[in-house]
């Protein structure tokens, strides 16, 4: 890394550095460092509200005697985009490196996922793609931990060394300590205008940058606290925003903004200790650097405490830098590329001109008429001319000939041919066909197939930068991981299931990722079926827990799981199967059998029994004939008559035998 500095720009020029006062010489370097990066990004910031003020329907600086059109696309691309990269929040999986820290997972991935969304990371998030989208194709967050704390006084000798002081009457001895008493992690978005690059850094994935950093501003008393600033330190450094205009993003052009004046201006950077420090042994050691506007030297000049060193020299916690940046495509050469909305502006600029232009058109292209000024009477003949007759009109003789149609201005075509090549153009920039933006306005699809071709086609496109949002999500989850491992609290119950690790070290053991399109949200229809779809294939299988499936789809079917998902009850007993073969009363006089019969509940009850009985004496009882009536049949089985025989000479063909050798038939 060179630390050459351009000489024409004035902002990153620093005084000379110091031979015989290295510390001081570090100082005035980085801060020709970041002078250099505030040059470089003032450039860029004019575009970049350009950016914003388009998107927020507000393209024109001043009024102008021309009527012009305002197209407000980026508004409606920009929803459309954020929604398809990321419209909701994944959660973190754990993949353990080594087989024993599997156990940890559980605890461990539980504890991350809550603390990533109390650090704000969707809120974050959410502003983030903005960012990155419309304004300036590149956003960027601030990961950190933050205690609030108070001084207490603690022995420094154990505890039985301290009830020997005080029963031989000596005096404890004791410190000063910070306790804390309340923390939190944050997930902070820095604003493009206020990130600070290596811009000597030409790659795609900013961890690989020599360093990262921020411009900010905090008010007195919490930068005092943050930064331990003194009392005789506020006179020098606090003050209001002390940004332009120009290094600003939005640039309010309606209102007047009253700034605060309470507030403290600070630079803040992050930075491989390697690459500065040539005693360095570790390539993950981060140092942690910042400067407060009125101070010469910086406040803060130390290992950056998102990381400790194990007893091995090991650096643990997090091991990437906090300072996160995202930007959805590379440009040779060149760190920041610029946003859809800035790729598409020649084409959002001549649709302007374009519906300006029609506008005009329909202003200009009244139909002309005449009239006859033999038939007309003269003052209303002055009344049309000036174009302000909107009643009857007299006129002399048949009307239909007195006034006519002289000529119509055809409305040119092309106009709406250029308007539609236009928006094919910002289409293919952004990615996004008009049916995607949730319209209508764009080429009719003539078939399912063709549907089918386009929305692959767009999810192959889109799927790039999606993947490209999850990485940064995903490094945010990180840094969130190690200090999560360094700072968290966890209660009793997670103790106990992380006891067999060294807490500290457990952000190093796994790598991290989330499921593949989780980014994106679902309506409930199409959850639902991924769910049952899932439940089909598996649930019997015996390697799947149904239960938070059936939960989670009664949820989306608008139910209450508490109330009607309940664990199946457990199968009763298999009754046995006893094969008996009684052959008369006695068996069933036998106690062992009736016994066995009881417990396999088939024995016969007291009603049965009686039942039986009277069955039985029904059956013995003689049957009595009935009494013959006249002209009735004669009682008792009857036989039915034979028929005579119709051709008693018939007889049956002989049965044939065998074939002779002659082919004749013998019997």
């Amino acid at each position: 890394m060179s630390d050459t500095l351009n000489p024409s720009d004035a902002a990153a020029m620093a005084d000379a550095p110091d031979a015989k006062d290295p510390k001081a010489n570090q100082s005035k370097l980085w801060r020709a460092r970041i002078g250099k990066t505030k040059t470089y990004r003032r450039t860029l910031i004019s575009n970049w509200s350009e950016n914003v003020d388009f998107r927020r329907g507000k393209p024109f600086e001043a009024d102008s005697d021309q009527d012009r059109i305002q197209v407000t696309i980026d508004w409606s691309a920009t929803k459309a985009k954020q929604a398809q990269l990321f419209s909701q929040m994944p959660e973190v999986r754990l993949l353990p490196k080594r087989k024993q820290y599997a156990p940890a997972v559980p605890t461990f991935a539980r504890k991350l996922n809550e603390v990533i969304g109390d650090a704000g990371t969707g809120s974050a998030m959410d502003e983030c793609l903005p960012d990155v989208i419309n304004a300036a194709g590149i956003a960027g967050v601030l990961v950190s931990y933050e205690a609030l704390t108070v001084d207490k006084e603690v022995p420094t000798v154990d505890a039985m060394m301290a009830q020997q002081l005080q029963a031989a009457g000596q005096k404890v001895p004791t410190q000063v300590v910070p306790q804390v008493v309340d923390y939190r992690f944050i997930t902070e978005r820095i604003s493009p205008g206020d990130i600070l690059w290596d811009t000597s850094f030409t790659h795609s994935d900013f961890d690989r940058s020599a360093w990262n950093g921020r411009s900010g501003r905090l008010h007195w008393a919490e930068a005092q606290r943050k930064f331990g600033l003194s009392e005789e330190d506020r006179e020098k450094v606090v003050g209001g925003d002390t940004r332009q205009p120009t290094d600003k993003l939005v640039i309010s052009q309606d209102i007047e903004r009253k700034q605060d004046e309470d507030l403290v201006n600070f630079d803040e950077v992050f930075y491989w200790r390697h690459v500065y420090h040539p005693e360095e042994t570790s390539y993950d050691a981060i140092q942690h650097m910042v400067f407060v506007e009125g101070k010469d030297e910086p406040v803060i000049n130390e290992p950056w405490k998102g990381q400790k060193r194990n007893s091995a020299g090991k650096v643990i916690g997090s091991c990437k830098l906090p300072v996160r940046i995202l930007t959805l495509t590379y440009i040779s050469d060149e760190a920041i590329p610029p946003s859809d909305s800035a790729m598409g502006r020649p084409q959002v600029n001549e649709l302007i001109e374009g519906r300006s232009d029609m506008l005009k058109q329909r202003k200009n292209s009244l139909p002309i008429r005449g009239f006859d000024v033999n038939r007309i009477a003269p003052e209303v003949q002055t009344q049309l001319m000036r174009g302000t007759w909107q009643g009857m009109i007299p006129c002399n003789g048949d009307g239909s000939r007195a006034i006519w149609e002289v000529a119509r201005a055809a409305y040119p075509r092309e106009d709406f041919e250029f308007d539609r090549v236009a928006k094919g153009d910002l289409s293919e920039t952004w990615q996004v066909s008009a049916s995607q933006l949730g319209g209508n306005s764009g080429p009719a699809i003539r078939s399912a197939s063709e549907a089918n071709i386009m929305q692959a086609n767009f999810s192959t496109r889109v799927g790039y930068e999606r993947a490209r949002v999850v990485k940064f999500f995903v490094g945010i989850a990180e840094v969130l991981a190690g200090l999560l491992a360094l700072y968290g609290e966890f209660d009793a119950e997670e103790q106990q299931a992380l006891q067999a690790w060294n807490r500290e070290e457990l952000s190093n053991y796994y790598i991290y990722n989330v499921r593949a399109d989780s980014t994106v949200l679902l309506d409930a229809n199409q959850r639902r079926s991924q769910l049952s779809e899932f439940l089909n294939l598996t649930g019997k299988s015996g390697f799947v827990n149904a239960q938070p499936v059936i939960e989670e789809m009664a949820a989306l079917s608008g139910l209450d799981p508490a109330v009607v998902v309940a664990a199946p009850q457990p199968k009763a007993p298999e009754p046995l199967n006893i094969s008996l073969r009684l052959t008369g009363a006695e068996d069933l006089s036998n106690p062992a059998i009736m016994a066995l019969l009881m417990q396999s509940g088939q024995a016969p009850s007291p009603q049965e029994i009686e039942a039986a009985k009277q069955l039985i004496m029904a059956a013995a009882a003689p049957v009595t004939p009935p009494q013959g009536q006249p002209g009735a049949p004669p009682a008792g089985p009857q036989t039915p008559p034979v028929p005579e025989d119709p051709n008693p000479d018939w007889n049956t063909m002989s049965r044939v035998e065998k074939r002779t050798q002659d082919g004749q038939i013998g019997q």
